[in-house]
Protein backbone atom coordinates (compact mmCIF):
# COMPACT_ATOMS: atom_id res chain seq x y z
CA UNK A 1 0.00 0.00 0.00
CA UNK A 2 2.80 2.39 0.86
CA UNK A 3 4.50 1.85 -2.49
CA UNK A 4 1.17 2.28 -4.26
CA UNK A 5 0.48 5.56 -2.47
CA UNK A 6 3.96 6.86 -3.16
CA UNK A 7 4.00 5.88 -6.82
CA UNK A 8 0.54 7.28 -7.60
CA UNK A 9 0.36 10.33 -5.35
CA UNK A 10 -3.19 9.34 -4.36
CA UNK A 11 -4.83 10.11 -1.06
CA UNK A 12 -5.61 7.04 1.08
CA UNK A 13 -9.35 7.45 0.53
CA UNK A 14 -8.85 7.55 -3.25
CA UNK A 15 -6.65 4.45 -3.17
CA UNK A 16 -9.08 2.47 -1.03
CA UNK A 17 -11.98 3.33 -3.33
CA UNK A 18 -10.33 1.85 -6.42
CA UNK A 19 -12.04 -1.19 -7.87
CA UNK A 20 -10.41 -3.97 -9.85
CA UNK A 21 -12.72 -3.37 -12.83
CA UNK A 22 -11.61 0.26 -13.11
CA UNK A 23 -8.18 -0.74 -14.38
CA UNK A 24 -7.27 -1.60 -17.93
CA UNK A 25 -3.85 -2.67 -19.24
CA UNK A 26 -1.92 -0.14 -21.32
CA UNK A 27 1.59 -1.20 -22.37
CA UNK A 28 3.73 -1.11 -19.21
CA UNK A 29 0.95 0.23 -16.98
CA UNK A 30 -2.53 -0.36 -15.75
CA UNK A 31 -4.61 2.76 -16.18
CA UNK A 32 -7.70 4.11 -14.47
CA UNK A 33 -9.26 7.41 -13.53
CA UNK A 34 -9.58 8.53 -9.94
CA UNK A 35 -12.02 11.07 -8.55
CA UNK A 36 -10.26 13.63 -6.40
CA UNK A 37 -11.31 15.62 -3.37
CA UNK A 38 -12.74 18.41 -5.52
CA UNK A 39 -14.83 16.01 -7.60
CA UNK A 40 -12.64 16.16 -10.71
CA UNK A 41 -11.04 13.03 -12.04
CA UNK A 42 -7.54 12.39 -13.31
CA UNK A 43 -5.56 9.64 -14.94
CA UNK A 44 -3.75 7.16 -12.69
CA UNK A 45 -1.00 4.95 -14.10
CA UNK A 46 0.30 2.01 -12.09
CA UNK A 47 3.25 -0.08 -13.24
CA UNK A 48 2.12 -3.57 -14.19
CA UNK A 49 4.55 -5.18 -11.73
CA UNK A 50 3.13 -3.18 -8.83
CA UNK A 51 -0.46 -3.75 -9.94
CA UNK A 52 0.13 -7.50 -10.21
CA UNK A 53 1.78 -7.64 -6.75
CA UNK A 54 -1.19 -5.81 -5.23
CA UNK A 55 -3.64 -8.15 -6.98
CA UNK A 56 -1.72 -11.21 -5.81
CA UNK A 57 -1.36 -10.06 -2.21
CA UNK A 58 -4.84 -8.63 -1.62
CA UNK A 59 -6.76 -10.81 -4.11
CA UNK A 60 -9.69 -8.41 -4.09
CA UNK A 61 -12.77 -9.40 -6.03
CA UNK A 62 -14.30 -5.92 -6.09
CA UNK A 63 -11.84 -3.49 -4.49
CA UNK A 64 -8.17 -3.42 -5.39
CA UNK A 65 -7.32 -3.25 -1.67
CA UNK A 66 -9.88 -5.57 -0.13
CA UNK A 67 -10.07 -7.25 3.26
CA UNK A 68 -10.91 -10.95 3.58
CA UNK A 69 -14.49 -9.88 4.33
CA UNK A 70 -14.76 -8.34 0.85
CA UNK A 71 -14.94 -4.82 2.26
CA UNK A 72 -12.38 -2.14 1.47
CA UNK A 73 -9.92 -1.25 4.22
CA UNK A 74 -10.87 1.71 6.40
CA UNK A 75 -8.81 4.86 5.94
CA UNK A 76 -8.15 5.19 9.68
CA UNK A 77 -6.72 1.68 9.85
CA UNK A 78 -4.29 2.33 7.00
CA UNK A 79 -3.29 5.71 8.44
CA UNK A 80 -2.43 4.04 11.75
CA UNK A 81 -0.46 1.26 10.03
CA UNK A 82 1.60 3.80 8.08
CA UNK A 83 2.36 5.78 11.23
CA UNK A 84 3.39 2.64 13.14
CA UNK A 85 5.58 1.42 10.28
CA UNK A 86 7.28 4.81 9.97
CA UNK A 87 7.93 4.93 13.72
CA UNK A 88 9.47 1.46 13.57
CA UNK A 89 11.55 2.11 10.45
CA UNK A 90 12.34 5.84 10.66
CA UNK A 91 12.05 6.43 14.38
CA UNK A 92 9.34 9.03 13.83
CA UNK A 93 5.69 9.09 12.90
CA UNK A 94 5.07 10.03 9.27
CA UNK A 95 1.59 10.52 7.90
CA UNK A 96 0.46 9.28 4.50
CA UNK A 97 0.13 12.80 3.15
CA UNK A 98 3.90 13.19 3.48
CA UNK A 99 4.19 10.66 0.64
CA UNK A 100 1.93 12.81 -1.50
CA UNK A 101 4.11 15.84 -0.80
CA UNK A 102 7.27 13.81 -1.48
CA UNK A 103 6.14 12.45 -4.84
CA UNK A 104 4.93 15.90 -5.90
CA UNK A 105 8.28 17.42 -5.01
CA UNK A 106 10.21 14.67 -6.81
CA UNK A 107 8.09 14.90 -9.97
CA UNK A 108 8.51 18.67 -10.01
CA UNK A 109 12.28 18.47 -9.42
CA UNK A 110 12.65 16.03 -12.32
CA UNK A 111 10.31 17.72 -14.80
CA UNK A 112 10.27 21.37 -13.68
CA UNK A 113 6.70 21.22 -14.95
CA UNK A 114 4.06 22.43 -12.51
CA UNK A 115 1.22 21.42 -14.83
CA UNK A 116 2.39 17.78 -14.96
CA UNK A 117 2.82 17.78 -11.21
CA UNK A 118 -0.64 19.28 -10.66
CA UNK A 119 -2.12 16.72 -13.05
CA UNK A 120 -0.50 13.83 -11.17
CA UNK A 121 -2.13 15.07 -7.96
CA UNK A 122 -5.47 15.77 -9.63
CA UNK A 123 -5.31 19.51 -8.94
CA UNK A 124 -7.24 21.76 -11.31
CA UNK A 125 -5.33 24.80 -10.08
CA UNK A 126 -1.52 24.48 -10.30
CA UNK A 127 -1.07 27.29 -7.78
CA UNK A 128 -2.47 24.91 -5.13
CA UNK A 129 0.19 22.38 -6.12
CA UNK A 130 2.96 24.97 -5.99
CA UNK A 131 1.86 26.45 -2.69
CA UNK A 132 1.13 23.26 -0.76
CA UNK A 133 3.15 20.47 -2.31
CA UNK A 134 6.37 21.69 -3.89
CA UNK A 135 9.15 21.65 -1.29
CA UNK A 136 12.32 22.38 -3.22
CA UNK A 137 13.81 25.24 -1.29
CA UNK A 138 12.61 27.81 -3.82
CA UNK A 139 11.00 31.05 -2.73
CA UNK A 140 7.32 31.90 -2.84
CA UNK A 141 8.00 34.35 -5.69
CA UNK A 142 9.77 31.64 -7.70
CA UNK A 143 6.78 29.33 -7.18
CA UNK A 144 4.40 32.10 -8.29
CA UNK A 145 6.55 32.75 -11.38
CA UNK A 146 6.53 29.03 -12.27
CA UNK A 147 2.73 28.92 -12.03
CA UNK A 148 2.34 32.14 -14.05
CA UNK A 149 4.64 30.81 -16.75
CA UNK A 150 2.80 27.49 -16.90
CA UNK A 151 -0.53 29.27 -17.27
CA UNK A 152 0.84 31.66 -19.90
CA UNK A 153 0.50 34.69 -17.64
CA UNK A 154 3.24 37.29 -17.67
Amino acid sequence: MIEFLFSTGLRISQMLGLTVKQFSPDNAHFVTRSVGKGGGDHLIEVKKELFNRVREFFAGKVYLFEQETGEPFRRERITMRIKRASERILGQSVGSHVMRHSIATEIFKQTKDILKTADLLGHKDPSVTARLYIHTGISRKEKDDIVSEALGQD
